[in-house]
């Protein structure tokens, strides 16, 4: 993993003896900066920070962690994982999720981030990022406390399920939805609304096309 400054080992943990703690600091007298982390290679070079993705090959359904927020200002925490591979000489982005910290939070809660795939295609890299500021002027004194990241079940490869032939109708749904599915086998469902909460789940065994 890569740090930036505001980057410390934490003895608030939520399980084991450390956390991470990402924290805006003062660059120079009024001047703020926001702590972020990376999971990947960094490059400096020409007086900036390149961060480079980390070798993965894998589609999870999402990303959770655990986390609490202790807010100053009016700063907001992001928190973001992203999928690309390399294609045609330049990178492309497979999949991604971002989630955003609004409101303080006192004590550690767990979050999900689920990934919305742009394509069916594998990726090779990915970037987990967390930065405890992601407003043009961060406050100084704003920590997120970070511990447990996992992800949820790596089952969906390129020959078992794709994006496309999946049917959702009506679409906006109101009270009743049906889904119809282009393959046979176990599927795994996941409700969400709006707001990014997960609000139901099943799994469905029958082939319902």
């Amino acid at each position: 993993s890569m740090p930036s400054p505001g980057v410390s080992r934490s003895n608030e943990a939520h399980s084991g003896q450390f956390a991470v703690a990402i924290q805006n600091v003062y660059l120079s007298p009024g001047v703020g900066m926001s702590g972020q982390i990376h999971y990947g290679s960094l490059n400096n070079s020409g007086g900036y920070f390149h961060f480079y993705n980390w070798p993965y090959n894998q589609r999870p359904i999402s990303m959770k962690f655990w986390y609490k927020f202790a807010r100053n200002g009016s700063d907001t925490a992001q928190a973001s994982i992203t999928l690309t591979r390399w294609n045609n000489g330049q990178r492309e982005t497979v999949g991604q999720g971002v989630m955003n910290i609004f409101t303080t939070v006192s004590s550690y809660t767990q979050a999900e981030i689920q990934v919305s795939y742009l394509s069916s295609a594998q990726p090779d890299s990915i970037d987990i990022a967390f930065l405890s500021g992601s407003n043009l002027v961060p406050t100084p004194g704003t920590i997120l406390y970070i511990d447990d990241i996992s992800f949820d079940d790596v089952t969906m490869s390129l020959n078992k399920v794709s994006p496309y032939g999946t049917v959702l109708f009506p679409n906006p749904v109101e009270d009743i939805s049906e889904i119809r599915f282009a393959y046979s086998g176990n599927k795994k469902c996941t409700l969400i609304d709006a707001s990014g909460k997960k609000i139901g789940e099943f799994i469905e065994t029958l082939y319902m096309n």
